[in-house]
């Protein structure tokens, strides 16, 4: 038979053996089993234990204090202690969480024990006792609550508070809000000036209405809670609000008309103050951008410590608070002397071009404004003051005699500037010297054009066939070119013999803003050693001679006063050997030196003789009141044969020149 508990569960007679079946098996089949067999000759007896292995079940969880509803209470500043036990094989894992964190844990006896040895309210809450074995978990929980006196009482209202205090505009009605932490729930009471005003025993909370706010309910109003374990007080204080009035703006300079003035470098304070409830808040402007700002004391100062030009302008005081905003403003005018004094050039937008109107226009900044205008031209390194006290210096028209530097200098009451020197560069198209002519030189004819031009030109000689330009040679000419400053002077060397009866060579300048040419021009004819051809050249040579002796004594004198006049604008051969010099405007008498000398690397070139002894020109120019020139020149080259067989070139030239004086 098989006996559990002192229970036969089974037996049998046959076999000598004895199976025992536990369908499905449970937690409470766990124990010791005996098998005991028997004949009529005796009996024997074993044992086996079964263990059952079950997830946990039945947790249960227990205190010291009273249990009731799945709850403990506990007075603040107690101990708690709570027990979780449970039934399972294996023994479970048991712990203990509040707020999802693990307070405590173990894995034996399935029992946990929880104690918290002084509790505080921040104790309150639900604790879960979780049991985990291999073959599963189980979950309670249960509340704490720990019983306080009132605390953290806090008053709310509808409207803002501030500092304890409530500001309602007067009229408008005002509620005020009494709350409080405690278990169980306060007696809440309103009390003013002394006298309960509203009373009540429920959630904590206490609301007390005024419906018209007036002038009369100003004061504190005190909040009372209280339950078994203690009680609380608090208070506010109900003031009326108003927006923003009566702004003022001071300074410590004198302010007039709303505005004050400063000089730069000095520091500047202005103070803004209002009357308003609540405190306003009180911000500086300046173009716009916040500058300072303040919510405290219903004033704000605007301090600057180095005050600059930039600082001038219209500064606004913005008061504001949540019932209105109300606005001023003061204009600090900064005063400083002269500075960024210029000058610039009107009328001349592509460039200055002689015969326009050009301004010349001075300007500064300065406050206060400028008081006189001074005007003066550089003459070399001297310094010329002009007649006149304008802020503008007209040329109508500018000329090239203006070509010159100018500067301005401005004065106020802090003192003066001045500008830079602006120079003005008057352009004009190419004039070519009445003084270029043709030369007969030991090298050769050599022909010389002088031009003035702002800019300066490209000079070009324009010959039968070929334009030479710079330093070029094409046959039997070579052309040379220098420039200094607005002057260009090129040079034409006829070298070698001709096979042309008769040679025209000009000189043409252009620049951008026109075109001049001078035409000059060349006979040369061969001859032999006939004595025939010599006799005839000789014998027209002399008679040219005697004719033009007779011209000239007859018309020097009537012609002495008018070559005087006219001499600078006339383009002339003279028959003395002489030098050619040209006027340029604003510089010094300049020489053309001779296109042959060599002016070494380094050097300053200065214009020298370029051609001596005129033979004659002819300028392309028109002047109605020059004289009329008739000019000759008869150039005669001879080749002698020796008796060795070489050939030696002689030069026989004859000049002559002949001037019509018109009536």
């Amino acid at each position: 038979m098989w006996r559990h508990l002192n229970v036969t569960v089974n037996r049998t007679r046959s076999n000598n053996q004895l199976l025992l079946e536990i369908p499905h098996i449970t937690y409470r089949a766990t124990g010791d089993y005996q098998c005991v067999a028997e004949n009529e000759h005796g009996a024997v007896q074993g044992s086996i234990t079964i263990t059952v292995e079950y997830s946990p079940q039945n947790l249960s969880m227990t205190s010291v204090a009273v249990i009731k509803d799945s709850s403990v209470n506990i007075i603040e500043g107690n101990s708690a202690v709570i027990i979780c036990s449970v039934v399972s094989f294996p023994a479970s894992n048991l712990m203990w969480r509040h707020l999802n964190i693990t307070t405590n844990r173990t894995s034996s006896n399935n029992e946990l024990w929880l104690e918290i040895p002084h509790i505080t309210y921040r104790e309150t809450g639900d604790y879960q006792c979780v049991a985990e074995n291999k073959h599963g978990a189980v979950e309670g929980s249960i509340t704490i609550i720990v019983e306080y006196a009132p605390r953290n009482l806090s008053i709310t209202s509808l409207a803002v508070i501030k500092n304890s205090s409530i500001s309602v505009i007067e009229g408008n009605s005002a509620v005020i809000i009494c709350s409080v932490e405690s278990f169980p729930a306060s007696n809440l009471t309103w009390r003013h000036l002394n006298v309960t005003v509203n009373r009540t025993c429920s959630n904590n909370e206490l609301w007390l209405e005024i419906p018209r706010v007036t002038f009369r309910e100003t004061r504190d109003y005190q909040c009372v809670a209280e339950n078994g374990h203690g009680a609380v007080e608090g208070s506010i204080t109900v003031t009326v609000q108003y927006p923003p009035r009566n702004l003022t703006i001071t300074s410590l300079t004198v302010i007039k008309d709303s505005s004050i003035n400063i000089i730069e470098g000095n520091s500047a304070m202005i103070i803004c103050s209002v009357e308003s409830f609540p405190a306003s808040n009180l911000t500086w402007r300046h173009l716009n951008v916040a500058m300072n700002r303040t919510s405290s004391n219903n004033e704000l100062r605007l301090e600057i410590p180095y005050v600059t030009s930039k600082e001038t302008g219209d500064y606004q005081c913005v008061a504001e608070n949540d019932h209105g905003a109300v606005e001023g403003s003061i204009t600090i005018i900064v005063q400083y002397p002269p500075r960024e004094t210029t000058v610039s050039i009107s009328g001349a937008s592509a460039g200055i071009r002689e015969g326009h109107n050009v301004t010349l226009i001075c300007s500064s900044q300065s406050v206060p404004p400028i008081l006189h205008y001074t005007w003066f031209r550089m003459e070399g390194n001297t310094s010329i003051q002009l007649n006149t006290s304008s802020q503008i210096l007209s040329f109508t028209p500018v000329t090239r005699g203006n070509d010159a530097g100018f500067y301005c200098t401005v004065t106020s009451p802090l003192g003066n500037s001045s500008s830079n020197m602006t120079h003005l560069n008057v352009e004009y198209g190419p004039e070519i010297s009445w003084e270029s002519e043709c030369a007969q030189r030991a090298e050769g004819i050599t022909c010389a054009c002088v031009a003035n031009s702002n800019p300066p030109g490209d000079l070009t000689w324009h010959l039968p066939h070929a334009n030479l330009s710079g330093n070029q040679t094409h046959g039997g000419f070579v052309s040379q070119q220098l420039r200094v400053g607005h002057l260009v002077m090129g040079s034409l060397i006829l070298k070698g013999d001709q096979d042309e009866e008769k040679v025209m060579a000009s000189c043409s300048i252009r620049n951008p803003h026109g075109k001049a040419t001078h035409n000059m021009y060349l006979w040369v004819r061969d001859r032999d050693s006939s004595k025939w051809t010599v006799g005839l050249v000789v014998i027209g040579i002399m008679l040219t001679v005697f004719l033009a002796g007779i011209l000239i004594m007859l018309s020097v004198k009537k012609r002495k006063t008018a070559t005087e006049e006219t001499a600078s604008k006339t383009s002339d051969i003279a028959l003395t050997d002489r030098r050619v010099s040209v006027k340029h405007q604003g510089s010094q008498d300049m020489k053309v030196k001779d296109p042959l000398d060599t002016i070494r690397e380094g050097d300053t070139p200065s214009p020298q003789d370029v051609f001596d002894s005129p033979v004659g020109g002819d300028a392309g120019h028109e002047n109605p009141n020059r004289t009329e020139d008739v000019l000759y020149a008869n150039i005669n080259f001879s080749k002698l044969p020796k008796g060795d067989g070489t050939v030696h070139r002689g030069e026989d030239t004859e000049y002559a020149k002949i001037r019509f004086q018109p009536n």
